[in-house]
């Protein structure tokens, strides 16, 4: 994916050239998904989350802002989907 195809998306206020300073798209093995998610282990879901993670490619995104992490978990919403109840609106 492009950084335009990305801009494109509905996500895009917090997309921004300044506040993206990296770009990489990355296809993981699953020892580097394990790698990454070891502090879930044991955990109900990890097997279907390292799955999902070797599925196909991912676009990382270094992001270069204050509060980067904060902002970006607002704007995609909670990790739950049933903790949507009464909907969820992106920003």
């Amino acid at each position: 994916m492009t950084f335009s195809q990305l801009a494109s998306l509905p996500l895009r206020p917090l997309l921004t050239r300044r506040q993206i300073f990296r770009t990489s798209r990355q296809h993981w093995s699953l020892t580097d998904a394990a790698a990454f998610y070891a502090e879930h282990a044991g955990r109900p879901y990890v097997d279907r989350l390292i799955q999902h993670a070797i599925s196909g490619p991912c676009l990382a995104l270094g992001l270069i802002k204050h509060n980067a992490i904060a902002d970006w978990r607002e704007m995609i919403g909670p990790t739950h989907v049933y903790k949507c109840v009464g909907g969820f609106e992106p920003r």
